[in-house]
This record gives C-alpha cells, structure tokens and sequence, in this order.
C-alpha cells in the first residue's frame, strides 16, 4: 500500500480533553469522601488511568509513557518512507521507459533512494526495540500497552517492508525482461543484416 495513507493511525489521537476531564472529575470525587458517599462511581477506565503512583509525577498528573518519543519517530519514519517509495517506484518507472540511455545520475538517484528506505526501516525495527526496553520498568498496564503497541507496529512495518521487496523485485524483472526483449531485437535485427 503505497497510498500515502497511513494503515494504523499511530499515535494521532488526541485523548487530552478527555483525559484532563477525567482527572479532575476524579480528583473533585477524591475531595467529596469515601467511595460509599460518592454520587458518581463510573470507576473502569478513569480509576486504571489514574491509580498508579510509580507513574505520577509531583503534581500528580499521569505522565506519558516512556516510550512516547519513540511512537512519534517511528510514525515520521514510516511516513517518510511511504514517501520515498512512491518517488522510487516513479524512478523505476522513468528508468524503464528509457532502459538504454546512460543514465547514471537516474541509476544512482536509484541506488541512494533505496539505500535511504532501507535505513528507514532498520531505524524503525530499533525504535520498536527500544519501546519494549523503555516499558520494563513502568506499570503491567504500560507493559501490556508497550507489548499491543510494539506487536501492531511490527505487522505495520513488516507489511511496508513487504511492499518494499515487491517494488524491488518488480523493478527487477521488468528491466531484465527489457534487456532480454532489447537482445532478442538486436540479435534479430543482426540476422536480417
């Protein structure tokens, strides 16, 4: 899917409002008493976002996970990749129409843009890496979260690199049926000579 579009929304949701809602609606059921007095006891999701203190800082607010840097990288990473790879198979393209010219700035347009997805995705796989190192020391929520997170991120990145090799490999065999076709033709033409 060289489409553009991303195939999993990483981290682009924006949970902020709901969450500071949450919090304060929490912290003012906290200030009114024990649970038995409470008037609204919704618990589920509010209570698991807000009961752990190893993740709270000074102000008491939850902070993000410790892998957060790592999403956004790893979204801006696969995102550019995409990008380079509708140029590529653009380049691909453009070769094979003009398969015998001597083109070497094209061919090596080629070869760094193929290099640069490459290291694309060797950046992502450590990223991805890193997200399970970072999540060792949080909560069993957050291990749990970093454990979902990595395993779509991978599926994600595998079907990219998926796409990639098939990019590659139809570029292959078109350029050397092109050059079998160009033999064919040559040794022809040769003959009625």
């Amino acid at each position: 899917n060289m489409s553009g579009a991303p195939k999993f929304p990483l981290v682009t949701t924006d949970h902020w409002n709901i969450f500071s809602k949450e919090r304060n609606r929490s912290a003012k059921r906290r200030l009114q008493g024990p649970v038995s007095y409470r008037q609204d006891d919704s618990g589920g999701d509010v209570d698991t976002l807000l009961n752990t203190d190893s993740e709270r800082g000074d102000s008491g607010a939850m902070l993000p996970p410790a892998f957060t840097d790592e999403l956004t990288g790893i979204e801006f990473e696969m995102s550019d990749i995409r990008r380079k790879m509708t140029h590529l198979e653009s380049l691909h393209a453009d070769h094979l129409r003009n398969a015998f010219d001597d083109d070497r700035e094209k061919e090596n347009e080629i070869e760094i843009l193929t290099k640069q997805i490459t290291r694309g995705f060797h950046k992502c796989q450590n990223a991805i890496k890193l997200i399970g190192q970072k999540a060792r020391n949080s909560s069993t929520q957050q291990q749990r979260m970093a454990a979902n997170i990595m395993s779509s991120l991978a599926s994600t990145l595998q079907e990219e690199s998926s796409d990639f090799k098939k990019l590659q490999s139809g570029y292959l065999n078109r350029f050397a049926l092109s050059l079998t076709s160009f033999v064919i033709h040559c040794i022809v033409r040769d003959s009625l000579l």
